[in-house]
């Protein structure tokens, strides 16, 4: 799906490493054995509309770290 974005938008750089970063995200979590729900919950927050990538208010930041930490 990367190449398909970077081509689609060739020079959008943080839109290609956004979509280049879930990827990973999503292939270690995967590997790594966690739950589906988990791993769909973690990248929504990491990457969802009101996640962590865009955010820009450390109180958005710190509440979807502290379900980040739950998980340990």
């Amino acid at each position: 799906m990367v190449k398909e974005w970077h081509t689609a938008f060739p020079t959008s750089s943080h839109l290609f490493f956004m979509i280049h970063c879930q990827d990973n995200v999503r292939d270690y979590l995967s590997k790594s054995g966690v739950a589906l729900d988990v791993r769909e919950k973690v990248l929504r927050l990491l990457f969802g509309a009101d996640s962590t990538a865009v955010s820009n208010c450390a109180a958005v930041f710190l509440s979807n770290g502290d379900f980040l930490n739950d998980l340990h």
